[in-house]
Order: structure tokens, then C-alpha cells, then sequence
């Protein structure tokens, strides 16, 4: 009895070493059978379904993508890189239709586009050329409508533009902080024009078809008043105006600009 005692546990620690050792083994097999680089044309990682839910591919041109899928496996989330190598973000609704983009351009200028259902860009946010941040709003034809420019000078503008696509409203606030108003035509020639200066002056101008102005009324802050009216070319043919003792005056020009009558009235005594 004695001996089975003692050998009992000698046997026990025995077989665990022995096992141990085997273990150990096996995790340095293990180890060193692990490759340094695994490589593939395309992973799919699958739910507990069997369902792909995440995809790393590269295309037939060599462009990268992580492509995140939903439940009905169309794509949610896209992050890729194109074939020049520029990046791109895109967010998909549930019917696999991209809704959001987020886009580095070959010069590196970025730009966030928000799109409807159709795929067309309705809101975009992006910086120009400048470096200067710009908003475009479009309608459903893909037409802009409006944009939102910082200007590279200080400046600021808001332009509005009809079905066509042409610019009809144009709201502009110079560096100094002079802001004009021009209205369009449907052609973008201007029509009408707002101006307030830094001096105190501001301008009516009211223009032909071609863009030429034809009608400028002026009001200084001497508060001397005038009327001017051009041809169709945009040169000045008559003028009247009022001077700060409220006398009148008329000036009509030929089409060389000289002056062929001026009829300055005195005041009665």
C-alpha cells in the first residue's frame, strides 16, 4: 500500500509534464507556422448567417475598397481609393443607393456632396481652386441654384441661378465691405445693379439687354443727386442732376462725349 501511494503521485506529475511539454509543442508548431504575409484578390468576413457583412477587395485596375454591407447585403459604406489614387467616402441608404460622399481630388482639394435618391448632388461643400470654401445648392436636374463663395480678397458672394442654370441674382460684399446687388436677365446680362460705397454713395443702374447701362441714378452724401441716361452702347447722352442748394441742371452729350447743351438754372431773386 505504501508503494501505490508513493508512486501514484510520481506517475500524476510525470503525465503532467509530459503533457505540458506536448502543449508547449504544439503552440511552437503553432507559432511557427503562422505566415508572415497572407495574400488574396478579396476577404469577406460573414456574420453567424453566413451572410458577407464586410469585404476588402481590390478591382481589375488595382483600386483598393472596404465595401461595409447590410443585412440585405448591398453596401452601406464604401472607402476606396481610385484608380489615381485619390480617396473617397461613401454612405449608402438601405436600398444601397449613395447618399453621401466625401471626396479628396487629385490636388488634394476636398469636397463633401450630399445626393438624393436619383444619385444627383443637391448640397455640396468644397474648397475652389484658392483654397477658398465654397456651398452649391442644386436642384433635382443637377442644375446649381445657389453657391456660397468666400472670396480669395475678403470678399463674399451669393449667386442664384434659374432652371436653366443661368445666373440671375448675384449678391456680392467687397474686401472693404462695399456690397452690390446685380439682376440678370436671362441671357446673365446684368439688368439692375444696387451699389453702396464707402464714400456715402450709392447707385441705381438700370441696364439694356446687352448688360450696357442706360440709367444710373446717384446720391452722394453731400446730397448732390443725378440722373444719368446712356444708349444702347452704354455711353452717357444726358444728365440731370441736383446740386446741395437744390438747383437743377441738365448736360446732353453727343455720341463722342461732347457736350452739346447744358442748361445750368439760377435761382429766382
Amino acid at each position: 500500500m505504501k508503494t501505490q501511494r508513493f508512486w501514484l503521485p510520481v506517475g500524476m506529475l510525470v503525465a503532467s509534464c509530459i503533457g505540458g511539454a506536448l502543449v508547449n509543442t504544439g503552440l511552437a508548431d503553432r507559432k511557427a507556422e503562422a505566415p508572415a504575409v497572407i495574400q488574396a484578390r478579396r476577404f469577406e468576413v460573414v456574420d453567424s448567417h453566413g451572410q458577407p457583412r464586410l469585404l476588402l477587395d481590390v478591382s481589375s485596375s488595382g483600386a483598393p475598397a472596404i465595401v461595409f454591407l447590410g443585412k440585405n447585403e448591398g453596401p452601406r459604406v464604401v472607402l476606396a481609393l481610385r484608380e489615381d489614387g485619390t480617396p473617397v467616402l461613401h454612405l449608402h441608404d438601405g436600398a444601397g443607393r449613395p447618399r453621401l460622399a466625401i471626396d479628396v481630388g487629385t490636388k488634394g482639394r476636398p469636397k463633401i456632396q450630399l445626393r438624393d435618391e436619383k444619385g444627383n448632388s443637391r448640397a455640396a461643400v468644397a474648397l475652389d481652386p484658392t483654397g477658398q470654401p465654397a456651398i452649391e445648392l442644386s436642384d433635382a436636374h443637377g442644375h446649381s441654384r445657389i453657391r456660397l463663395r468666400q472670396l480669395a480678397d475678403g470678399g463674399a458672394s451669393i449667386e442664384i441661378a434659374d432652371q436653366a442654370g443661368m445666373q440671375r441674382v448675384a449678391v456680392h460684399v467687397q474686401a472693404d465691405g462695399t456690397p452690390r446687388i446685380r439682376l440678370n436677365g436671362k441671357q446673365g446680362n446684368p439688368h439692375i445693379g444696387l451699389t453702396s460705397n464707402p464714400d456715402g454713395t450709392s447707385t441705381i443702374r438700370l441696364g439694356h439687354t446687352t448688360g450696357k447701362p442706360q440709367i444710373a441714378l446717384t446720391a452722394n452724401r453731400d446730397g448732390i443727386c443725378s440722373l444719368r441716361m446712356g444708349d444702347k452702347n452704354g455711353k452717357n447722352r444726358a444728365s440731370f442732376a441736383l446740386t446741395t442748394s437744390g438747383l437743377p441742371s441738365i448736360r446732353l452729350e453727343d455720341e463722342a462725349g461732347e457736350t452739346i447743351f447744358i442748361a445750368p438754372l439760377a435761382p429766382r431773386h
